[in-house]
């Protein structure tokens, strides 16, 4: 998913990602005030989420992409 490609984007509530993601942009969802889940598809062989849901995992490296708020 390409930087930017959500930027701002406060209707988005919930996101999915399918095991099909395999590059998420660092920046993709920069200003997405409104997001309060990330599901991760536990199949993605690239990323994970958190227990609760609000991160963005890099399971090669563990570092966090993403985190809510």
């Amino acid at each position: 998913i390409g930087p930017e490609a959500f930027i701002s984007c406060q209707g988005m509530r919930s996101l999915t990602i399918p095991d099909s993601v395999t590059k998420i942009n660092v920046e993709t969802f920069t200003g997405c005030s409104n997001l309060k889940e990330i599901i991760i598809d536990e199949d993605n062989s690239i990323y994970s989420s958190s227990e609760n849901n609000n991160c963005i995992i890099e399971k090669a490296t563990s570092k966090k992409i993403f985190t809510i708020g």
